[in-house]
């Protein structure tokens, strides 16, 4: 098996577009939000994901100051 052809799946990582998605904004946001620290990739290999918790802690914290 090539590394090429190595996929990880595990509900407790996020793809930015996961994450935009799950947080109703978009894409360049996220990344600006990991530009300012506000969100921690994770790295693996050449890729970057979201810690799930992370973003609903986020999207939680959003919902409650709109209340």
């Amino acid at each position: 098996m090539a590394m090429a052809d190595l996929t990880i799946s595990t509900p407790d990582l996020l793809t930015f577009a996961e994450a935009a998605e799950l947080l109703g904004i978009s894409r360049p946001t996220v990344y600006n939000m990991v530009s300012r620290y506000q969100l921690h990739p994770v790295l693996i290999g050449k890729n970057r994901y979201l810690m799930r918790s992370e973003v609903e802690g986020i999207n939680n914290a959003k919902r409650e100051t709109s209340v």
